[in-house]
């Protein structure tokens, strides 16, 4: 059935990525029960617990026994090639981004075998001149996964990235939009491939999710809609120096200005009334929960 052949798309690259011509060559077939189990694991959390929990009465025993069935079935199918090195079983996938990107986002692996494949999507990155290899599925999920595994520092390279593949190429070369594709115009070539070439077009604007909810640190918690209960958890980075943003949610104006005072991370931040805020700040210290007003902290980084 089709959904095996887009699994294994999935899995390996995306469409529009620099390698995804090769991956036709390299489908990763799977049985509907291996489907059943990744498919699983790659609901969000919150959507896995409100399917097979509380209300299904699905004891949190199977819940875990599901969750580590998926990690099984891609460590024994042979997609992972186990827990000691964190390698794919196709060499080709060992040399993109988004396998590397999708295992890490599920959790697929731990221990050692994570540490080398953050090694290795490191040494990626750097082969590639920081620039991104990664087509509309890998991009989709880059740059949060990227800050959840201790890589902030190459989201926010990608995000300064001038050269092509890279948002403000796009920009630089006169986007106000987000196009389909990063060469979409280019000043000096004029119009790029005029196949699928989209000047108002969704996938790449992720980038855009990513700094409301970590170089804003604005996101909402799932289980308490309209920004009843607010995440606030910035990561900031110098090389963008300052960032000020206010998001106009359900709840009312949230804001979130930050800065640099030499050693020192300089943060002021709001909460609407009738709303709290769990804050998580940059120097790895216990979430807080903080009360609607305006509050102001200041932390050495």
């Amino acid at each position: 059935i089709r959904i095996i052949r887009w699994c294994g798309f999935f899995l390996s690259s995306g469409e529009l990525s620099p390698t995804c011509n090769q991956i036709n060559e390299n489908r990763i077939n799977m049985t509907r029960e291996e489907i059943a189990t990744v498919f699983y694991r790659l609901l969000k959390d919150d959507v896995r617990d409100e399917l097979f929990t509380a209300e299904n009465d699905f004891p949190d025993v199977e819940v875990e026994r599901w969750s580590n069935k998926a990690i099984s079935t891609m460590a024994k199918g042979g997609y992972i090639k186990g827990y000691e090195d964190g390698t794919f079983k196709l060499e080709i996938l060992n040399t993109m981004q988004t396998p590397a990107l999708f295992a890490l986002k599920n959790k697929l692996v731990d221990g050692k075998a994570k540490e080398d494949m953050i090694a290795r999507l490191r040494e990626n990155f750097k082969e590639h001149d920081n620039c991104l290899q990664t087509g509309f599925l890998g991009t989709s999920i880059l740059m949060p996964t990227l800050t959840e595994n201790g890589m902030s520092d190459i989201a926010y390279g990608l995000l300064y990235q001038r050269k092509n593949p890279s948002w403000l190429y796009s920009i630089d070369n006169g986007a106000t939009t987000i196009w389909e594709r990063w060469n979409s115009y280019m000043i000096e070539h004029g119009m790029g491939p005029r196949g699928m070439n989209s000047f108002n077009h969704y996938a790449y604007g992720c980038v855009c999710e990513w700094i409301w909810e970590t170089a804003a640190g604005i996101s909402c918690d799932a289980s308490a809609p309209g920004f009843k209960k607010i995440i606030m958890k910035p990561v900031p980075d110098k090389g963008l120096g300052w960032l000020d943003a206010e998001y106009e949610s359900a709840a009312g104006t949230i804001k979130s200005s930050w800065k640099y005072d030499g050693d020192n991370w300089v943060w002021d931040f709001t909460v609407p009334e009738g709303a709290v805020a769990e804050v998580t700040l940059p120097d790895g210290s216990e979430p807080k929960e903080y009360q609607a007003g305006t509050h102001h902290i200041e932390v050495k980084l």
